[in-house]
């Protein structure tokens, strides 16, 4: 399977290309390319398409139809941009020691970073009017201190196993079934 780190996405005038392997001979005179990709996720209207791509040698943006955003340097992403049902569009990411939560280009919500922090489940509500995600450290698929932001308000920090839906997608992945009590 590719890793981040072998796939490149070009983008000429008319399509979009995801390639596992660079083979320049295919990509000459495709500009630009972007290697270190996340999944391309398209907007509600299917107009754009936005991923996470290698920027630097040690930095990575979000590219909307071959544009970097504009916005700080992020030395790590979490998870690929997620939409509202009006396209709205948030992702998060780690820039100058802190943990960043964009919505739309702009800084959203931002905390002190600490080691092993992390920034997980961008949801929109159905309306698109409110916000929500969480933030913690240690392993974000596994039992730890996390606080829910909600419209940029963070609640307590409370020690938690992930969401009952991430729980339900890694059992998946391994052949488990999900036996987890609902909280």
């Amino acid at each position: 399977s590719p890793t981040w780190e072998a796939t490149r996405i070009c983008q000429d005038e008319k399509a979009l290309v995801l390639s596992e392997t660079v083979i320049p001979a295919l990509l000459d005179g495709i500009e630009p390319c972007w290697a270190g990709v996340s999944s391309p996720v398209f907007s509600p209207d299917g107009e754009h398409v936005y991923w996470i791509a290698r920027t630097g040698p040690k930095s990575y943006g979000v590219v909307r139809d071959g544009q970097v955003v504009p916005g700080p340097e992020l030395t790590k992403t979490f998870g690929v941009p997620v939409f509202s049902s009006g396209g709205k569009v948030a992702w998060a990411g780690r820039a100058a020691g802190e943990l960043v939560v964009f919505v739309d280009g702009a800084v959203f919500y931002k905390e002190p970073d600490r080691p092993e922090g992390f920034v997980h489940d961008l949801t929109f509500s159905p309306d698109g009017e409110h916000f929500a995600f969480f933030t913690g450290t240690g392993r974000s698929s596994g039992k730890a201190p996390r606080r829910l932001v909600r419209d940029g308000i963070a609640g307590p920090v409370e020690t938690m196993p992930p969401p009952v839906a991430d729980l339900r997608i890694m059992g998946e992945m391994a052949g488990v079934e999900d036996s987890a009590p609902p909280r």
